[in-house]
Formats: structure tokens, C-alpha cells, sequence
């Protein structure tokens, strides 16, 4: 007689979207939101609806949108890590839709992930650092493109005076091998021999790392020149081991600017560009789950570009475990 061979358990959680209030109606240009779903551990998203009230020229789509909480400073909105479109609607009746949430997670997750300037952290000097037209405000901005841009930079103001950034917040890779800082820099002015700029990385209170004078400061950073140049250069510091272990949390770096060595009163510093590249989270398998994504929400998105209201009459978000 042969045995039935033994099957791991499966686990639903099903959940009624639309709440006690009835359906729920779209109107034209609209985009509206749905409560929020945690996907923390989960293998599969099922959503089921129906919809009524389509008629010829609607355009209706149900999309999950990811967001990562932690991206948001005062009152500003989440960043959207990504979004999938569950259900472009075509018609009026029952509609269905399966997402792979392995799979999705894994498109989020790049296989490298960049820490840029996102916000001025502190710009209090007397004679503050400014962007490439004079402003004191929002200089972050001048210097966290993907991409460098030199004619956007921050300018110091040839007095001793630091600058801070926050860092925009990346997942902690589990690693400390494979952080790269990078900085782009020149001297606008005479070179006077021992043109420096002060360069640190700080977790809050705490030092990840300092060079008093880069990029002369020998076997830290790469190219090692004798001193800035006229012209902008980009130089990078590959964390060691026991620098990227000071950091215990990759939502709260921040990194500072300071042009002293040498100092003469005479020139100029710019700074056109700043990251911190790192490894992948959990090493890039891009699986989901308990300590990878562990602050990520997860809500749907009813968008209508149609020219008239659509009306979600019932709909269903089946999470299943594995």
C-alpha cells in the first residue's frame, strides 16, 4: 500500500480590504490608498475583486506599492521602493491576481546599494558652505546626484567651517567587507602645495571614519594625490573591516566636510559629489523575510486615469505562508 507523502503545512490570512463602509468608489484621476499590509515572511499575495461601473475609455489599475518608512524625515512622504501592477482592469465582473512575493522582493532588492546626501545635517558656521549659486539651503541636494554633475557643488567659504550631511538609509548588508566611500573634489584658486579636505563618516556620535587630509593622507585613498587639483577628481576609501563594523544602523549615517589643512584664505573648495557604496542586503539572494526587510510596508493602490468613476464593489488580499 503506498503512503501519501507528507506535505508542509500551508497558512492563509485573508483579509477583506474595503472594511464595513461598502464599496468603494474610484473617481476619474484619482489615485487611492488601502490599509497596510505586512509581507514580512510570506511567499505569495493572491487579491481578488469585483468591479463595477467600467465603461469604455476607463482605465483602472490595482498596483502594491512598497515603501520604506525610515526614507521619511518630518512630514514627508515614504520613498517607494518599487511598485507592481496586480489587476489592469478591463471590464466589469470578478477579477484575480497572484503575485510571487519572493520574486518581487528579489526585483527590489539591487545587487549594490548607494548611501547618498539627503539632507543637511548641520550648516551653522558663521560663514556657512554654499551651492553653486550662494545658497546655504539645501546644499545636500548639489552633491547626491547618481550620476556626478560638476556644475552642481557645494562651495566652502574659505573660513575654518564644517558642513554635515544625513545619508540616505540603505539595508545593513550582514557584511563588513565591500564599502566604498567616495568623494569628488577640487581647488578653485592657486594651489598652495597642502590643499586638504577633511573627510568623516559618523554614525550619529560615533566615528566610522576620519582622514585629516585627504587625499594625501598615504594608503587611504585612491587615487593618493599630494593635494587637491584644479580640476575635479573623484577619490574613493575602502572601508576596513573594523571601520564598516561601526556601523550598527544604516538609517542613521551621516558625513562631514571640513577644509582647513592648508588653509590660507585664498581659495576655494568644491565637493560636487558624495556616496557610500554597499553590498547588497543578506549578501543579494533577495529572499524575503525576518532581518531583510524588516521595516518595508506594503499597501495596494487603486489608480484611475479613466474619464469616469469605477466602483470596487468587494475585494479580497489572500497572504500565504509557506
Amino acid at each position: 500500500m503506498s503512503r501519501s507523502r507528507h506535505l508542509r503545512p500551508i497558512t492563509f490570512e485573508s483579509r477583506q480590504l474595503l472594511g464595513p463602509f461598502g464599496p468603494l468608489v474610484v473617481p476619474s484621476g484619482t489615485t487611492l490608498a488601502s490599509p497596510i499590509l505586512n509581507f514580512s515572511g510570506m511567499n505569495a499575495l493572491s487579491v481578488k475583486c469585483h468591479i463595477s461601473g467600467f465603461a469604455g475609455g476607463d482605465a483602472l489599475t490595482i498596483r502594491l506599492n512598497t515603501v520604506d518608512p525610515e526614507s521619511a524625515t518630518g512630514a514627508a512622504v515614504p520613498a517607494s521602493l518599487g511598485t507592481k501592477d496586480l489587476i489592469v482592469v478591463a471590464g466589469n465582473g470578478d477579477l484575480a491576481s497572484m503575485l510571487n512575493l519572493r520574486s518581487y522582493y528579489s526585483s527590489l532588492i539591487p545587487s549594490t546599494q548607494f548611501s547618498r546626501p539627503s539632507g543637511d545635517k548641520d550648516n551653522s558656521a558663521a560663514v556657512k558652505w554654499v551651492n553653486e549659486v550662494g545658497s546655504t539651503v539645501n546644499v545636500y541636494q548639489s552633491i547626491n546626484e547618481v550620476v556626478p554633475n560638476d556644475t552642481n557643488y557645494a562651495r566652502h567659504p574659505r573660513t575654518i567651517a564644517t558642513i554635515t550631511y544625513n545619508m540616505s538609509t540603505v539595508i545593513d548588508p550582514g557584511t563588513d567587507i565591500g564599502l566604498i566611500y567616495r568623494i569628488r573634489a577640487r581647488i578653485v584658486g592657486l594651489l598652495n602645495g597642502n590643499d586638504h579636505l577633511l573627510v568623516n563618516l559618523n554614525q550619529n556620535g560615533t566615528t566610522v571614519f576620519t582622514s585629516n587630509n585627504m587625499p594625501a593622507q598615504a594608503g587611504f585613498w585612491t587615487p593618493n594625490d599630494a593635494q587637491l587639483s584644479n580640476a575635479f577628481t573623484t577619490y574613493e576609501h575602502v572601508l576596513s573591516a573594523a571601520e564598516a563594523a561601526n556601523i550598527t544602523d544604516y538609517s542613521k549615517l551621516n558625513t562631514g566636510n571640513s577644509y582647513y589643512t592648508g588653509f590660507d584664505g585664498s581659495t576655494f573648495v568644491d565637493v560636487s559629489w558624495i556616496e557610500l557604496q554597499v553590498p547588497a542586503a543578506g549578501g543579494g539572494s533577495g529572499a524575503p523575510g525576518v532581518g531583510m526587510l524588516p521595516f518595508y510596508l506594503n499597501f495596494l493602490e487603486f489608480v484611475n486615469t479613466g474619464a469616469t468613476s469605477v466602483t470596487i464593489d468587494s475585494m479580497i488580499a489572500e497572504l500565504t505562508y509557506a
